[in-house]
């Protein structure tokens, strides 16, 4: 069991809330992008077409930011059912590195490595 659990979840929680004002920012830029289509839809076709990639990519990040941000909810969960620290595979503690790196993981190193191939 991982130690100084109210450390982590300070730490979570933080990285919860800068989550949550870049995931707003982010709406707010697609909402404006929305607008700029909207404004310029008979404008160039080049124009268009960076509007189109624009808006795509704010997308992409979003849905990326929003796993992200259920990964920080699960892994707050976890703190709360004091299994945080524990592969959820294997039942072994993760290694302190790697919770250090990406403190929201569910697993291991070996075990995350075995899921990925």
């Amino acid at each position: 069991m991982i130690e100084n659990l109210a450390a982590w979840e300070q730490r979570l929680r933080a990285a919860r809330a800068e989550l949550l004002r870049r995931i707003e920012g982010r709406r707010q830029r697609l909402a404006g992008l929305q607008e700029d289509t909207e404004k310029h839809y008979s404008d160039h076709l080049a124009d268009m077409a960076q509007l189109d990639q624009d808006r795509e990519t704010e997308v992409l990040l979003s849905e990326q930011e929003i796993r992200q941000l259920r990964e920080i909810e699960a892994a707050l969960e976890r703190i709360r059912t004091r299994t945080f620290g524990l592969c959820e595979r294997c039942g072994r503690p993760i290694e302190p590195e790697r919770l250090d790196l990406l403190p929201y993981t569910r697993y291991c190193a070996t075990c995350a490595q075995s899921l990925e191939t």
